[in-house]
Parts: structure tokens; C-alpha cells; sequence
């Protein structure tokens, strides 16, 4: 009888000592901000821009009305790629991950990781983008695998297509189509290709 009380008392006790282990991660559903620290939203993320690096997941689509997109033109030149190994550090301290639709006004320039489509109308700056990426003036991600479409593509490494006046990549393979395109290959007008 004594044992019995006592596993009963502990099955009671034990999910209570449970409830004070939770993640540092909140969970926000259906519309929430991206500003807060170490949210995954489930819905619509919005926010200004992509100021203050955090731990922010969004699952849906994430809204930034002005973005940092707008200083992308004011870069001197391309970012220099990084090595594979730096690369994998960086995706582990990632900004910001959104797996769907990412909006911005100007554009977007974090070091963030988009699963999906990224649109912005001045330019994108990712560390990592798998599906399309689309601006008026520039894209450039550290590793790109799809659709970069803009004046001025870059990408440290390229698995896709790139389409623009200038295109740019350092490594991977793909099909470059603009009035000039640079791989680790060959530099061409028109048409480059890289496997």
C-alpha cells in the first residue's frame, strides 16, 4: 500500500517539477513581432527591420515594413565568401529563419536563412536562401540554391539560376543568364554556366 502511494504521489509531483523546465524559445500564433528575442511564430511575423540580431523563426510569412534593404546600393563591393566551415558556424547562430514568404519594403539584409521566397523592392541580403529571391537592384546570399532575380546577383556559392544584368558567383553549379556573368570557370556575356 506504502509503494502505491508513494508512485501515485510522484506520477502527481513530477509533471508539476516539469512545468518549470521550459525552452527560452516562445511559440506566438497567428500574428506577432519579430522584434522580441528567441520567438517562432507560427502565422504573420511583422516588424520595422532587422535591426538587433535574434533568435527569430517564422513559419508563414514575415513582413518588415522599411527593411535594410535600402543599404545594399551603398555597398562598395560584394561581401567576400566565406569557407564551407565558417559557413555551417554561421547557419548555427543564424538571425533569423523563415521557412515561407518574407516581404520588405526596401529589402532585407541579415544574416538570416530563407526556406521559400524573399522579395523585396530595393535589394536582399541573406546568409542563406533555398527558393527564389527576387529585387529591383541587388541579391546576395552566402549560399543560394534556386532563383536569385535582380540588377546584381551574388552568391558565395550557387545551386540554380541567377538573372540580372551582373551576375556573380564563387562556387557550385548553376546557369547564369545576363550582360555579364563571372563563376569560378569563366566570365561571359549572355549566357554562363557552371557544373
Amino acid at each position: 500500500m506504502r509503494v502505491v502511494f508513494i508512485c501515485l504521489l510522484m506520477s502527481m509531483v513530477a509533471p508539476l517539477s516539469l512545468l518549470g523546465q521550459t525552452d527560452s524559445v516562445k511559440v506566438r500564433f497567428p500574428i506577432w513581432t519579430f522584434h522580441e528575442d528567441s520567438v517562432t511564430t507560427y502565422g504573420v511575423s511583422v516588424g520595422l527591420a532587422s535591426v538587433d540580431p535574434k533568435l527569430v523563426t517564422t513559419n508563414g510569412i514575415k513582413v518588415e515594413l522599411l527593411g535594410m534593404g535600402c543599404l545594399i546600393p551603398l555597398i562598395p563591393g560584394a561581401p567576400t565568401p566565406v569557407s564551407e566551415s565558417e559557413l555551417d558556424s554561421l547557419k548555427r547562430h543564424a538571425d533569423s529563419i523563415v521557412n515561407g514568404l518574407e516581404l520588405s519594403l526596401s529589402g532585407t539584409f541579415n544574416q538570416g536563412i530563407v526556406t521559400g521566397i524573399s522579395a523585396g523592392y530595393i535589394g536582399q541580403g541573406h546568409l542563406q536562401v533555398n527558393g527564389l529571391s527576387v529585387a529591383l537592384i541587388g541579391n546576395f546570399a552566402q549560399e543560394h540554391n534556386g532563383l536569385q532575380l535582380a540588377a546584381s546577383n551574388w552568391a558565395g556559392a550557387m545551386n540554380g539560376f541567377q538573372v540580372g544584368l551582373i551576375n556573380q558567383c564563387f562556387g557550385g553549379k548553376g546557369i547564369q543568364i545576363g550582360l555579364w556573368n563571372v563563376n569560378p570557370d569563366r566570365s561571359m556575356p549572355l549566357i554562363n554556366f557552371h557544373f
